[in-house]
């Protein structure tokens, strides 16, 4: 579990050991979580791409920093980037992790090779009643915004799981990351972004509904969007094994060619 120290800002991460001439693929958690929730897809993936998953900057094990926005956000990923390697590399995030990769998109497409955008949009807007519940209750309004990111028949022990590190972020992070996705809005730039991507979101969520990905698929040119039934906004936990292989097989379609970030 390595540190790497870039833009004066030190990353904790997990990457699993490379497989011959496999794309560079990094996967950003979403608001209040950590690198963990893409457990699943690393070993699922371990063996077609080099998988990286950091925690932000003020997450898991991350250094703080003081901005709190989107673009913040993303300017502090562009050095952790850049250190890693020569890229180019795919960016996957999930939820406020994808409005993170599309803003990192739309700054520096020189360092990218494409862009999973899971149960994400191009506008987050938070319900005041969260916002306001992670001011005065947030133990509680943590749990309720994990439980909300499944299904009824979502497996009890991944509800545990999300809500245990969402409790574990301190509550005014948690707070702050729901305030940058509410304040985000890139609806009139994504049609700039000519890199291919691959838009996935469950049909059941209802935190990022189906529509929100679809207006992303519309308005990039090379974006494909696939709506996996019965699932909600964790779909990369609640339906692991679907979102690794639509994953793997993209890249398969997407990133042809040797590795270029250094193994």
């Amino acid at each position: 579990m390595p540190d790497l120290s870039a833009g004066g800002v030190r990353f904790h991460y997990v990457a699993a050991p490379p497989a011959p001439h496999s794309p560079a693929i990094v996967f950003l958690h979403g608001a209040g979580a950590n690198h963990t929730i893409w457990l699943g897809q690393m070993k699922a993936l371990r063996q077609h791409a080099w998988v990286v998953l950091p925690d932000l900057p003020s997450h898991g094990k991350s250094e703080s920093i003081p901005g709190v926005t989107i673009d913040e956000y993303a300017r502090a990923l562009v050095p952790f980037l850049e250190g890693l390697g020569p890229g180019p590399f795919v960016l996957a995030g999930h939820s406020m992790g994808g409005a993170i990769a599309l803003a990192a998109a739309l700054l520096r497409p020189d360092l990218l090779s494409g862009l999973v955008l899971v149960g994400t949009g191009a506008r987050l807007r938070v319900a005041p009643e969260i916002l306001e519940g992670l001011r005065t209750s947030p133990a509680e309004t943590q749990g309720l915004v994990a439980r909300a990111q499944f299904t009824e028949r979502a497996d009890p022990a991944m509800i545990l799981r999300t809500i245990r590190d969402l409790v574990g972020t301190p509550a005014e992070r948690t707070l702050a990351d729901f305030r940058a996705c509410d304040a985000y809005d890139l609806r009139e730039e994504i049609g700039r972004i000519e890199l291919p991507v691959l838009v996935l979101v469950g049909s059941e969520d209802r935190m990022t509904p189906v529509k929100s990905s679809a207006f992303l698929a519309e308005r990039m040119p090379r974006a494909t969007l696939v709506v996996v039934d019965g699932v909600g906004h964790a779909i990369m936990i609640e339906a692991s094994e679907r979102v690794s292989e639509e994953i793997g097989g993209w890249l398969a379609r997407t990133q042809a060619g040797p590795p270029q970030a250094p193994r």
